[in-house]
């Protein structure tokens, strides 16, 4: 049991490491996932991949170790390197741009509608 908890740790320290070094649009998919679906995910797939007691025995440290080590540190880590990025506000900005690009063919309407009648 021991060995399964030194094992589990590791894994999520470099599954830690991982997730801090990928780009920053994988991290906001992260971020998206909540701590107690990423640790039930953890916990089941890794005892459906290795299969019975052993993979229960494997999966359940995992998702505990990696639940506190999420909620505790990679969370705060992931949600500063997105603000850092500048990514916070993406969907705000898309969304005035697109409204940009809406008033602007309402104008190139009324120009193309005053050229017919005057011509």
């Amino acid at each position: 049991m021991l060995s399964a908890m030194f094992a589990a740790a590791v894994l999520a320290a470099i599954m830690a490491l991982t997730i801090k070094h990928m780009p920053v649009w994988t991290k906001r998919i992260v971020t998206k996932t909540p701590a107690w679906l990423q640790a039930a995910i953890l916990h089941f797939g890794y005892a459906g991949w290795i299969g019975g007691v052993t993979g229960h025995l494997m999966g359940a440290p995992l998702a505990i170790i990696w639940y506190a080590l999420y909620t505790l540190w990679v969370k705060k880590a992931i949600d500063s390197d997105i603000e850092a990025a500048g990514e916070m506000h993406v969907i705000r900005d898309t969304v005035k741009s697109v409204k940009g690009l809406f008033s602007r063919a309402g104008t190139l309407v009324q120009e193309v509608e005053v050229a017919v009648k005057t011509a």
